[in-house]
C-alpha cells in the first residue's frame, strides 16, 4: 500500500511540485485572514470538491486558516461543511499539523466518545469460545481482592459464551478460517468458491445466504451498492459529511482503495454504528485486499477503555480458569496505542458499572490488528479521520486468550489482559487441495454461513 498511490494522491503530488507562492482564490485568502462572514457568504456556491482543492500555492483553505488560528473558520469548514483534512501541503503537512495552537488542534478532534463506543456491550464486541472442562487450572488465578466473588468462576457463564464446544471443534473452527481467508485473498480461490454452489448440496440448501455470502468477495459493484445504501439510509444528503462519504465511495468504487474504505469507517457519522452492528459490507472488503496493507500490521500492546457489570467480569474470569477457551472477536474493535487515551473511556460514575481497561497483547505482526496512525518507520500517513488517535483497528475473527484480570486499587479500576493467538497461514496451495474433497468444501461453506458476523 505504502507504493500504491491513488490517482488523486498523484494529482496532489504534481501541484504541489508546480505550486506558485501568494496565487490563490478569493475563498482561500478569506480562509487566510479569518474573513468568516465572507467564507459564510462564499461556501454555499462552492463546490464540495473545490473546497478541498490544493491552491496553485501548494495549500487548501483549511491548512490557511488552521495555520493562522482562525477557529470560527476551522470550524465551519470541518464541522459544517466536512472538508478534506488529509491533504498534505507543499510542505508535507495535513491542515491538523499546520495548527499553531491546542484550540485549533481540539477542533480537528473527534466531537464525541465513539471512539471506544460507550454504548457497546461486551456482547457486541466478543464471543467466548468454550471447552467444558472438570479440570479448573487454580494455579491461573487472578490478582483481584477476595471480595471479587470468585467462587463462582466455576460456572459456565451464559450470556455470551458460545456454548460447549470440543478442543476439535475449536481447533476446526480456526483451521477453516485460515483455509477461507487464503481462498478469498486469491483470484483462483474466489472462482472456484463462486462456483462451489453448483456442486456442493450445503449450499444449494442454502442458496440465498450463501448468494450473498459469495457476492461479498466477488462483486466489487455488490459491495459498494451496499456501502451505499448504508450511507444514504443513516448519513443522508444533509449531513455535513456525506459529501466526504461520497468521495470515499467513490475511490473505492473506482480504484478499490483500502485507505478510502478505512477512512470511511472512521468518520463520526451513524454510518459506523451500522457498520458495527453488520460489519460484512467492509470486513469482506478488507480481507480480500489484506495483504494491501502489511506495512500496517501492527505488533505490540493496545488498549481499550470501556465499562462492564461485574456479571460481564465474571465471564473473563472463567476464560480465564478454562484455559482451552478463546475469545474471539465479533465486528470491529477501535483500541488505542496510548494507554492514557484509552483510560479516560474507562472512567464512569454509575455504580452498577465496572471500569475496565482491556490490553490486547500481539505477541508477533497480526494481519488481524491494523496500525491506522501515521507510521514514520515506514513514512505512512494516518489513514484515521481523526490522526491524534493512534489507532489500531481490531478486525472481526481475531482470536484471543485471557491472561489475566487484575485490579488496580488506587485507580479503583480493572485490567483485562488478552494475548493475540496467531493462527498459521494457510498457502493457496493447501486451501486449493483443500477445496478438492467434497465434505470439506461442505464443512467450509457450513462455517462461512454461520460465520456471518
Amino acid at each position: 500500500m505504502g507504493n500504491k498511490l491513488d490517482s488523486k494522491t498523484q494529482l496532489q503530488r504534481r501541484k504541489i511540485e508546480h505550486s506558485q507562492e501568494g496565487v490563490a482564490s478569493e475563498f482561500y485568502w478569506a480562509c487566510r485572514t479569518g474573513d468568516i462572514e465572507l467564507v459564510k457568504a462564499m461556501i454555499p456556491y462552492i463546490p464540495y470538491d473545490q473546497l478541498n482543492q490544493l491552491e496553485p500555492n501548494g495549500s487548501t483553505p483549511l491548512h490557511a486558516a488552521s495555520f493562522f488560528c482562525h477557529a470560527d473558520v476551522v470550524r465551519l469548514l470541518l464541522h459544517d461543511y466536512g472538508v478534506q483534512r488529509y491533504y498534505l501541503n507543499r510542505h508535507g503537512l495535513s491542515a491538523y499539523e499546520e495548527a499553531q495552537t491546542e484550540e485549533i488542534k481540539q477542533i480537528f478532534r473527534r466531537p464525541s466518545n465513539r471512539f471506544f463506543d460507550v454504548e457497546e456491550t461486551i456482547e457486541d464486541i466478543f464471543d467466548i469460545l468454550s471447552v467444558k472442562s472438570n479440570e479448573i487450572d487454580n494455579n491461573n488465578s487472578d490478582s483481584a481482592s477476595e471480595d471479587d466473588n470468585e467462587e463462582n468462576t466455576n460456572e459456565t457463564p451464559s450470556t455470551w459464551i458460545q456454548g460447549f464446544r470440543t478442543k476439535e471443534e475449536i481447533k476446526q473452527e480456526k483451521y477453516y478460517y485460515c483455509k477461507g481467508k487464503a481462498l478469498i485473498q486469491s483470484r483462483i480461490g474466489r472462482f472456484i468458491m463462486r462456483n462451489g454452489p453448483k456442486f456442493c448440496s450445503h449450499c444449494r440448501k442454502n442458496k440465498e445466504v450463501m448468494s450473498e455470502f459469495i457476492s461479498y468477495f466477488n462483486d466489487r459493484e455488490f459491495r459498494v451498492n451496499k456501502l451505499q445504501a448504508i450511507v444514504d439510509e443513516y448519513v443522508t444528503p444533509d449531513h455535513p459529511e456525506y459529501n466526504k462519504c461520497k468521495e470515499l465511495l467513490d475511490d473505492y468504487s473506482e480504484q478499490e482503495s483500502v485507505c478510502s474504505l478505512l477512512k470511511l469507517y472512521t468518520l463520526e457519522t451513524e454510518f459506523y454504528k451500522k457498520i458495527k452492528k453488520s460489519c460484512q459490507a467492509i470486513a469482506w472488503s478488507l480481507y480480500i485486499i489484506l495483504p494491501d496493507l502489511k506495512e500496517r500490521y501492527y505488533q505490540g500492546l493496545s488498549y481499550r477503555g470501556l465499562q462492564m457489570t461485574e456479571k460481564d467480569l465474571q465471564e473473563y474470569r472463567w476464560a480465564l480458569k478454562n484455559p482451552d477457551s478463546l475469545i474471539k472477536t465479533k465486528t470491529f474493535s477501535s483500541t488505542s496505542i496510548e494507554r492514557a487515551e484509552a483510560e479516560k473511556f474507562a472512567c464512569t460514575s454509575d455504580p452498577n458499572q465496572l471500569s475496565v481497561l482491556m490490553i490486547f497483547h500481539f505477541p508477533q505482526v497480526s494481519d488481524m490488528a491494523i496500525n491506522l496512525g501515521q507510521i514514520e518507520d515506514n513514512k505512512l500517513r494516518a489513514v484515521s479521520e481523526y490522526e491524534n488517535e493512534k489507532e489500531v483497528l481490531i478486525l472481526p475473527q481475531t482470536f484471543f486468550r485471557v491472561q489475566n484480570v487484575e485490579f488496580d486499587t488506587e485507580k479503583h479500576q480493572y485490567a483485562i489482559y488478552l494475548e493475540n493467538l496467531a493462527l498459521h497461514k494457510s498457502s493457496l496451495i493447501s486451501a486449493l487441495k483443500f477445496m478438492i474433497y467434497r465434505d470439506e468444501e461442505t464443512k467450509l461453506t457450513a462455517y462461512y454461513t454461520e460465520n456471518r458476523f
